[in-house]
Parts: structure tokens; C-alpha cells; sequence
């Protein structure tokens, strides 16, 4: 009796390690067949670009679109936004803007749409970028996906801006989101996206699109935020090439290194409408040692600090967001400005109370 019970378990013991040993195998064969995977357990970096459209139904009119580059090396997934009022010059054709040539095609054809945007965004860089695999989707399938998460939902329907910076950040902070739940709730959400995964329009397969999820959480990747250069006239909004490929040249070098060295001066503006908060925040950037040119007020109310490099000092712009305690960093390079950094003190800004309290302490002194 126990020879042939331990003749069972001897049986079931290997039914489950060849089981095991099968699922692992398949796991592997249809990993490494994806060039995607590939991609990823080889170092190579990974390039893609992102559409997000709306509908009759839900932020008619509203497009935005992304270059993204993933390097393993710096753990930087860099998020290039293009500018969807920018016009595309096209010969014999007048000249129209992204959004306006993407709804005036997908009145008859969206599919048709998405692929002239596609081609329309691949030129504006000169051929710089060359994806992997794109994803679109509709505002309204982000929403499905976005589920019971109230944060993802305000930033995905919130589309009214007063300006292109605000726009950035909005899009920053949705990106920061993201990635933020892919890392505390990966597996509810990876969950998710493999039964909505038909919401989405992709050249890649659902397994390759849910292997880099994964390896996004695993790898836990700090985004690094661009905005495609441009040059506005009086009539539109113009791609900038000499920008638009320095920005490349700078966006495929790894930024990680963090200095106070930079290739230019310090503006900083006061957006938060709070008194002197510009002066404060500059003495206070000055005693850490940056060098602050100019400061004033600024006509337009930001409830969130924004930091914009115009020359690449990605590090220095860093440490300006720890020195202030706020601060989201927007890379806007531009080689024509005679700043390398731009401050808009916004709301959430804590230099107001910290250095009142200190005045309030010498005036009763």
C-alpha cells in the first residue's frame, strides 16, 4: 500500500514539474519571439509613440499626441509632447494645423486620420524618431480604463488650459499617475488592461504590451518631460527644426547626473498670487548657490510650481524643485534664449509661510 502511494506521488510530482516546466517554456518562446520583449531583456531602447483623440461624445476636438523613449541604462522614460496646434507643411497643400487636418480626415475616415497624423508628427522631426509600435486610443476608452481612479479621471477630462505650460503639466502629471499605479496596484491593473486591451488601437500584441507593463514596474522608470520646440508668428504656430532636433540630440543622452551648473541664468516669476513670493524664492535659490538674473510677477495663476529648462540642465532643474519644495520640471529647449531656467512659483509653493514666520519672529524681536 505505501509503495503504490508513493508510486502516486512520485507520478503527480512529475505531471506538475513537467506542467511547470511547460508554462515556463511557453512564457519564454512567446516572450523572446516579440521584438518588443526582446528589446527589453536585451538593454535596447525602446521607442513608441502615443495618440489620444476625442469624439462627439467626450472632448470633441481635443488631440494630444507623444514621442516616447524608454533606456534602461538612465531608468528615464522620456515623454516628448507635440504641440497639436502646430502646423505640418505639406507641398501644393496650405498649410493646416495637426488638429485640424486629424478631425477634418476623421469626419470620413478615423482610421484614415490616425495614420496621416502619424505621418504628419514623424516629419515635423525630421525623421528623428523612428517607433517600435504606436498606441492610440480615444478620450473616452482612457476613461473606461482609468476605472474608479477619481485622479486619472479630473486629468483626463480637464482640457481647458490657459496656457501651453499648464496643457505640460497636465499631461506630466497624468503620465506620473500612470506609472504610479502600475507600481502599487500592478496586477489589479495589468488585470484590467488585458480585458480592455481591445479599447486600445496598437501594432503589438497583447502579451508584448503587457511584458512591458510589467517591466516598467519592475524597473520603476522616472519620466522625464518634453515639450516639442516651436516658433509662434502672428497668424500660427510653426514646428522649430534647429530646436526640434537639438532637443533629440539631448533627449537620447542619458540625464541623470544632478548639478548646479548651468548654461545660462535664472528667471523666476511669481504665479502663485501670493506677496513677494518671486524675491523669496530667489534669495532662497541664491543661498543654494544658483544664479538668479531677473524676478517679477506673472500675469497667469498656476496652483503648481512649474520649472521649464531651456538648455538641458535637466539635473540643475531637479535640485531647483528640492531646494523650493515643489516644482515639476518641463524640458522646453530653446537655444535662442539667453535663460537656461524659467520659474513660475505657483500656489503650492511653502517659501510664503516658512519665511513670513521668520520675519514675524525678527519684527517682535
Amino acid at each position: 500500500m505505501r509503495k503504490k502511494t508513493k508510486k502516486i506521488l512520485l507520478i503527480l510530482n512529475f505531471i506538475v514539474i513537467v506542467a511547470l516546466l511547460t508554462s515556463l517554456f511557453l512564457v519564454i518562446f512567446f516572450s523572446f519571439s516579440q521584438p518588443l520583449t526582446d528589446k527589453l531583456v536585451t538593454n535596447k531602447p525602446i521607442q513608441f509613440t502615443l495618440t489620444f483623440y476625442g469624439t462627439d461624445n467626450f472632448l470633441p476636438d481635443t488631440i494630444e499626441s507623444y514621442y516616447v523613449f524608454y533606456e534602461r541604462e538612465s531608468k528615464l522614460l522620456k515623454i516628448i509632447s507635440i504641440n497639436p496646434e502646430a502646423v505640418v507643411f505639406k507641398k501644393d497643400v496650405r498649410a493646416r494645423s495637426l488638429k485640424y487636418s486629424f478631425y477634418k480626415t476623421a469626419e470620413e475616415d478615423l482610421n484614415l486620420a490616425l495614420t496621416n497624423f502619424q505621418q504628419d508628427v514623424f516629419e515635423m522631426t525630421n525623421n528623428y524618431f523612428t517607433p517600435d509600435f504606436y498606441i492610440t486610443a480615444s478620450f473616452e476608452s482612457l476613461i473606461k480604463l482609468a476605472g474608479k481612479n477619481k485622479i486619472l479621471k479630473d486629468l483626463i477630462s480637464n482640457k481647458s488650459f490657459a496656457n501651453r505650460d499648464l496643457q505640460c503639466l497636465n499631461q506630466l502629471e497624468f503620465a506620473q499617475e500612470v506609472l504610479h499605479i502600475l507600481k502599487t496596484r500592478m496586477f489589479s491593473n495589468i488585470s484590467s488592461l488585458r480585458k480592455n486591451y481591445d479599447l486600445l488601437g496598437t501594432d503589438i500584441t497583447k502579451l508584448a504590451f503587457i511584458n512591458m507593463i510589467m517591466y516598467f514596474k519592475i524597473n520603476e522608470p522616472e519620466i522625464m518631460f518634453f515639450d516639442l520646440p516651436v516658433k509662434r508668428t502672428k497668424t500660427r504656430v510653426e514646428p522649430d527644426k534647429k530646436n526640434i532636433s537639438d532637443t533629440f540630440f539631448i533627449y537620447y543622452i542619458p540625464a541623470d547626473a544632478e548639478t548646479t551648473t548651468l548654461d545660462g541664468f535664472i528667471n523666476v516669476e511669481n504665479a502663485s498670487g501670493k506677496p513677494r513670493m518671486a524675491e523669496k524664492a530667489t534669495w532662497e535659490l541664491r543661498e543654494n548657490k544658483f544664479d538668479v538674473l531677473v524676478w517679477g510677477n506673472y500675469n497667469t495663476s498656476y496652483e503648481k510650481t512649474i520649472i521649464k529648462d531651456y538648455k538641458g540642465n535637466y539635473g540643475a532643474s531637479k535640485k531647483i524643485a528640492r531646494v523650493l519644495g515643489s516644482g515639476k520640471v518641463i524640458n522646453s529647449f530653446d537655444y535662442e534664449n539667453s535663460l537656461a531656467v524659467s520659474v513660475y512659483i505657483g500656489k503650492d509653493c511653502e517659501i510664503y509661510d516658512k519665511l513670513d514666520k521668520k520675519e514675524a519672529v525678527n519684527g517682535a524681536n
